[in-house]
């Protein structure tokens, strides 16, 4: 018996290891995944992602709105109240579009002050609707830092998947009209 009481510990040590190792790998990949500062799901996810979307709302000929957000002016929140107050200000943000969005909409933090919203089953005027809606509520939300009041807006460019197939070519849709919000004078909705 004492062989087998041995054997099983040695086992079990082993085991323990294993396990401990897919843990620490499946922690690592989901930090991996999201944007340590928001908690928001990052680029690399969204990269995983778009093509299992696109073939799925194609499959199901379903319908799919993406979002693309930037901060207006975020260098100025940097340059006047430091760094900190900027990454107060999107994680802030982060909490707001959360709140904001449906349990099936994805939020995912671009780079920088960019966010995408990728909003499945939604056309291209309800997906317009909404991104307004998030613009309004985020002129409305009153951002603090330690105990500074800070303002900020939002632009948006929307676009849906029936425009393209691809869904590289619809983010990028969705970030020249972002860029076209921003062009014509911001804290605004951009889509066409």
């Amino acid at each position: 018996h004492k062989n087998d009481i041995s054997y099983i510990e040695s086992y079990l040590n082993e085991a323990a290891s294993i396990v401990e190792a897919k843990y620490t790998l499946n922690l690592m990949k989901e930090n991996s995944l999201t944007d340590q500062l928001t908690g928001l799901y990052n680029r690399r996810y969204l990269e995983e992602i778009l093509d299992k979307i696109a073939a799925s709302t194609i499959r199901e000929k379903s319908l799919l709105g993406i979002l693309m957000l930037d901060i207006d002016y975020f260098k100025k929140v940097n340059d006047t109240y430091g760094h900190d107050a900027g990454d107060a200000v999107l994680k802030e943000l982060a909490k707001t579009m959360i709140n904001s969005v449906r349990e099936s909409d994805f939020v995912v933090r671009f780079g920088g002050e960019e966010f995408i919203i990728i909003a499945p089953e939604t056309e291209k005027e309800g997906a317009y609707k909404f991104a307004n809606k998030i613009r309004e509520i985020i002129e409305k939300t009153k951002f603090m830092y330690k105990k500074t009041r800070i303002k900020i807006t939002i632009s948006a460019g929307v676009a849906q998947r029936k425009e393209t197939n691809s869904m590289q070519d619809l983010v990028k849709l969705a970030d020249d009209r972002l860029y076209k919000a921003k062009n014509s004078g911001r804290n605004r909705v951009e889509i066409n």
